[in-house]
């Protein structure tokens, strides 16, 4: 028998009886009160017994027919969760995708085994006592969710998960049973999702020889459909089973091959201890049916879809990433820990032969001063590394930090208050912007694309995606007046904790797009450009400035006349590598460098076969910007106006400037604060 949850038409929660076409509501049926509460309560039905279901089958079918009818979910609050995994192949599969997750080289040590052997690698297989009994993990009830809810993405959490498994519904207490009573407290059997943040269960498990515990209770999903055990008992060891994606095939099953009988999981579940009725004991994932499995991961918005014959179907839609609320650093992995949909693992570098002009003197407008080495500070109340800062209309600063974390400044700081939370994206926000036309900000995210943040702090995708791939690079930002943004997308072959290798290599892999709202979209605007970074508009909004950190310059893109949309020369040979830009608003901009030119950089450029080596090494051991502080004003003829120095390097690596009231604001990829110094009197270039 298949049974749920309905509404009847007076609005009162029934169980319902499946029969083709539809579900009959127990309760609306001639002589419904013979069933006494059985009739309204699923986990009274199945705990009443088989006299009980007898009547049932019976009325319903003296009964209307049955009727499409929405279920209720969940159709019932379990009492706890407790959770097995009976399927040595999922086991071993799983252990090898965590491995594969941390990048460990005891993942590199397995995957050398088994290509060779053609056999598991030992390690992976389950320790001798989960062969002995069935072992399992205690969840947390209270977080179960129904069908077409939304799972949470809990702000601790990179790399979400599903697993696909049979749910046992426990009808009647138990205590001590053997495995020949155990069955008789058996009610039924469920569609479970068992959502894991695996990228917290490997810390839990491996480094803290604990758990699961936070990796797991943050949401399960349990079916609206509960299958009584005679008729779903003679299944339970050959079912096909399905996991879908956004509509795709993501993985398929079969429940053959359990190590433990049903009687044998019931009855060590119970001992020592009273099994409570509306406890719910997951069977563990079907082998096949996990994304660590095969390498695929979920993403904000997903909309999976589990199946499995006679228990039906179970959608749940992925969550938006939670923020996290407490000062001080965070403790989770980076975005990009896991490969997602329509994304590639970064490649090796492959240099090709570059000759970058001679790095012009630091004389005259770029003679050196100390400006730069009196910044006042205003330091981040969690995490580090503040990419870049913009002002809203009400005077607030912000700024993005490595952590994923979005701070707020009050206008008037520090008067007025402290920095607080604003948003967090679980990515790395580089470049930000304002829309002028409401005040909402336009942040850049490295991992997660173009983001628009509202002032709740709600985080929503505005583009991702380009020709069917991920962006893997989105860097910088300039919105116009009518809120197009334009922004540039640094690499294609390289995300931002591998942009070393993408300037060692020196290839054309950077682009520019703009996005119209409100249809949304992507236009390209230019490509084939080396490592596009800082971006800027004309007063006018006739042309774009692009910072080409890969070739030392800055490239103008028209809109109007012959010439609309081929970039040309604008600032050419640069004294440092450049970064962000911003508009000064008088027809200037400004333009953060994090380091100066590297001369030993700069010497190895032609040489393609030492850049591929000194690619392959560890980060610690690449070219490092010099501690040194630097930005430059910029003129509208493309000449270096100004320049602000900080040769003792006490606020440096400075990626982000922006000009307000008086001030420059800057943000820096070593510092932990927003830095300010007073907008210099200008001199006369030379």
């Amino acid at each position: 028998m298949r049974v749920g949850m309905v509404a009847t038409a007076a609005g009162e929660p029934s169980v319902a009886v499946g029969r083709e076409g539809g579900w009959v509501p127990l309760l609306t049926v001639p002589g419904a009160d013979r069933l006494g509460p059985a009739s309204a309560d699923l986990l009274a039905f199945l705990g009443a017994g088989e006299q009980v279901r007898e009547l049932a089958e019976e009325l319903v079918s003296a009964a209307s027919p049955a009727e499409p009818r929405p279920l209720l979910a969940p159709p019932f609050r379990p009492a706890a969760f407790r959770d097995c995994s009976l399927w040595e192949e999922h086991m071993i599969a799983v252990s090898r995708g965590l491995l594969r997750l941390r990048e460990s080289a005891a993942g590199a040590v397995a995957d050398g085994f088994e290509r060779l052997a053609r056999r598991p690698f030992p390690r992976l297989r389950p320790r001798p006592l989960w062969y002995e009994q069935p072992l399992y993990y205690k969840g947390n009830p209270a977080t179960f969710i129904g069908d077409a809810d939304t799972v949470r993405w809990p702000a601790y959490a990179q790399a979400l998960d599903y697993e696909l498994e049979i749910g046992v519904v426990i009808a009647r207490d138990g205590t001590d049973l053997t495995p020949d009573e155990a069955l008789g407290v058996l009610g039924g059997f469920v569609l479970v999702n068992d959502f894991s943040a695996r990228d917290v269960q490997f810390r839990e498990m491996v480094e803290g020889l604990m758990g699961p515990a936070k990796s797991k209770d943050f949401g399960t999903a349990l079916g609206s459909v509960v299958v009584t055990p005679d008729e779903f008992g003679p299944v339970l060891g050959t079912l096909d089973v399905e996991v879908r994606v956004n509509g795709d095939v993501w993985g398929a099953g079969s429940t053959r091959g359990m190590q433990h009988s049903l009687a044998d999981v019931i009855a060590y579940a119970s001992a020592g201890e009273r099994l409570a009725a509306g406890t719910v004991i997951g069977l563990g994932t079907v082998p096949g049916c996990s994304g660590a499995e095969i390498g695929r991961w979920l993403s904000p918005g997903d909309v999976v879809e589990l199946s499995a014959g006679p228990l039906g179907s179970l959608r749940t839609t992925v969550g938006e990433p939670e923020p996290w609320r407490r000062a001080g650093p965070t403790t989770r992995a980076r975005w990009s820990i896991v490969v997602r949909e329509g994304e590639q693992p970064d490649p090796r570098a492959d240099p090709v032969r570059w000759t970058p002009p001679p790095a012009p003197a630091l004389a005259g407008v770029l003679a050196r001063n100390q400006l730069l080495d009196q910044v006042e500070r205003w330091e981040v109340p969690g995490g580090a590394k503040p990419e870049d800062v913009v002002f809203d209309p009400a005077g607030r600063l912000y700024a993005g930090v490595e952590d994923g974390r979005i701070w707020r400044w009050p206008a008037g700081f520090p008067d007025s208050g402290a920095a607080a939370l604003f948003a967090d994206t679980h990515g790395r926000p580089l470049g930000l912007e304002v829309d002028p036309r409401d005040g909402t900000l336009i942040v850049c995210d490295a991992y997660r694309g173009l983001l628009r943040v509202e002032q709740t702090g709600q985080v929503l995708v505005l583009a991702d995606s380009y020709g069917g791939s991920r962006l893997k690079f989105t860097n910088n930002a300039a919105v116009a007046a009518d809120g197009t943004v334009y922004f540039s997308d640094s690499s294609t072959r390289f995300r931002i904790e591998h942009y070393k290798q993408d300037l060692l290599e020196h290839r054309p892999n950077g682009r520019v797009f703009r996005y119209r709202p409100p249809a949304g979209g992507l236009d390209l605007v230019a490509d084939g450009l080396y490592f596009p970074n800082g971006v800027a508009l004309a007063p006018d909004e006739s042309f774009l400035l692009v910072a080409q950190t890969g070739g030392y310059d800055i490239l103008r893109i028209p809109f109007t006349g012959p010439a609309a949309g081929r970039p040309g020369p604008f600032a050419s040979n640069l004294p440092g590598i450049p970064d962000n830009m911003s508009a000064a608003g008088d027809g200037t901009y400004w333009v953060a460098f994090p380091s100066p030119r590297l001369p030993f950089v700069d010497r190895l450029m032609p040489h393609p076969a030492p850049r591929r080596v000194a690619a392959r090494l560890p980060d610690r051991l690449q070219p490092a910007a010099q501690r040194y502080g630097l930005v430059a004003r910029v003129g509208a003829d493309g000449l270096i106006t100004q320049s602000l120095h900080g040769p003792a390097g006490s606020y440096r690596e400075i990626v982000g400037v922006r000009q307000h009231d008086g001030w420059l604001y800057l943000g820096s990829l070593y510092e932990t604060a927003v830095g300010r110094v007073p907008v210099p009197g200008r001199r006369d270039r030379s």
